[in-house]
């Protein structure tokens, strides 16, 4: 699958577990968006 995909997925799920944080959620993207860049 894709990284797209991957942010996709996890954004849906997101959107389902509406006690997560939204803290929590920024921090995962901005993780993809450093893999979609190709470093870690």
């Amino acid at each position: 699958s894709s990284v797209k995909e991957e942010i996709l997925a996890a954004q849906s799920k997101a959107s389902k577990m509406e006690s997560v944080p939204a803290e929590m959620l920024h921090g995962l993207d901005q993780q993809m968006e450093r893999k979609e860049d190709g470093s870690l």
